[in-house]
């Protein structure tokens, strides 16, 4: 590696996605027709977050209501490569059939049929938040009597790393 001041050494900057990852400046040397040719490269052996847990297995929360954001456990072990961006996927109980999550990876939410109920940031930090027009959505549950009115969703995060050969 070559600084911009000309200097030769390790590598000092790395791209987010790829800081803390194993890996070496490799030099090359080549001769041809008597002149010798030197290149460097940096060399990372990628190695994904074996897991991705949260402190919290379940929350509950009220329309209009957003709770502190649940990140990710770190990982103690040096060397792992962070997900680059996040997805999820959800199943939904106590509510209708045509009801459904989905999870737009442009905007980085999920929806509950179109209404914003949670958002995942660039660090994995899960912030559940429903917007209050999701009471469309319960206004349309039919129940018995008095019970209360409840969504409940079962999610799986999945982290997706810049190497479309690493499984998320």
């Amino acid at each position: 590696y070559t600084a911009p001041s000309g200097a030769n050494g390790g590598v000092s900057v790395a791209d987010d996605k790829f800081f803390g990852q194993d890996g070496a400046v490799c030099i090359v040397t080549a001769w041809q027709a008597h002149k010798k040719h030197k290149t460097t490269f940096v060399a990372i052996r990628p190695r994904p977050w074996p897991k991705l847990e949260y402190d919290l297995e379940a929350v509950a929360v009220s329309l209009g209501e957003e709770l502190h954001p649940l990140s990710p456990k770190p990982h103690k072990e040096q060397g792992l490569m962070k997900p680059w961006t996040f997805a999820m996927a959800c199943d939904i109980s106590g509510a209708d059939a045509s009801t459904k999550f989905s999870y737009d990876r442009i905007l980085n939410m999920g929806l509950i049929a179109g209404h914003p109920i949670l958002d995942i940031s660039s660090d994995g930090a899960i912030t559940v938040a429903p917007a209050s027009t999701l009471s469309e959505v319960f206004d349309a549950l039919s129940l018995m009597e008095a019970q209360r009115k409840a969504l409940t969703l079962s999610c799986r995060v999945f982290g997706i790393f810049p190497d479309p050969d690493l499984a998320p």
